[in-house]
């Protein structure tokens, strides 16, 4: 969902994981990530725990081979991966990324993982992550609880986004606009966005299932 921001010319696309243990969006024509057209890989599955040390070596092997070869070129480099860099892959794989401040590093995240993992965004600056997209979808707390994501609230959204601002890393937003929103809920998403100004956002429609 949301192909705006990986397909500029400049940017290359690298899919991590291949496996998604969420639901979201269910009743609602389910998560847009399939249009990638990903399958789903059970060596990348991290809901068997004796695989976590493969699945480590497996996406630091992937993601270090990708931002080389990207800043190499003089292109940024989108990691994405269908469970949204949950708390596992923030904690195990992006924060033991060497420093390397000489690449664009752009990667999708849930709002809840990055608060539960109490992620540091200058640590991941360093890194070369200058660009995280969060799917805040909605600035309608009651819509989001619809969609079947973790739970986060509009201060969270406003605190993580100030955060990663201050700390020089552009956060952007995926945003939705579905069948269930009114002119109410979509007033509350505008004011959200011009409350916390992310530094970009791509809007998807959201179209119930059949």
């Amino acid at each position: 969902m949301g192909r705006g921001c990986y397909t500029d010319e400049r940017r290359d696309l690298v899919i991590v994981g291949n496996w998604c243990p969420n639901k979201c969006f269910r009743g609602f024509g389910e998560c847009g990530a399939s249009e990638l057209g990903q399958e789903k890989s059970v060596l990348m599955c991290e809901l068997r725990p004796e695989m976590k040390d493969k699945i480590i070596d497996n996406a630091m092997l992937e993601i270090l081979s990708a931002v080389k070869k990207s800043t190499v070129n003089g292109r940024s480099v989108f990691l994405y991966t269908p469970d949204m860099f949950n708390r596992f892959y923030l904690e195990a794989v992006l924060r033991k990324l060497p420093d390397n401040p000489a690449a664009y590093i752009a990667v999708n995240a849930c709002v809840h993982s990055f608060i539960k993992a109490n992620m540091p965004f200058d640590e991941l600056r360093k890194k070369g992550i200058k660009e995280i997209w969060f799917g805040i979808e909605s600035g309608s707390q009651e819509l989001r609880n619809r969609y079947s994501k973790p739970y986060f609230t509009n201060n969270d959204v406003l605190r993580i986004t100030n955060l990663g601002r201050d700390a020089g890393v552009n956060i952007c937003w995926f945003m939705v606009d579905g069948f269930e929103d009114t002119p109410q809920t979509r007033l509350e998403t505008f004011n959200l966005m011009v409350e916390a100004q992310p530094f970009r956002f791509h809007f998807s429609p959201l179209l119930k299932a059949a």
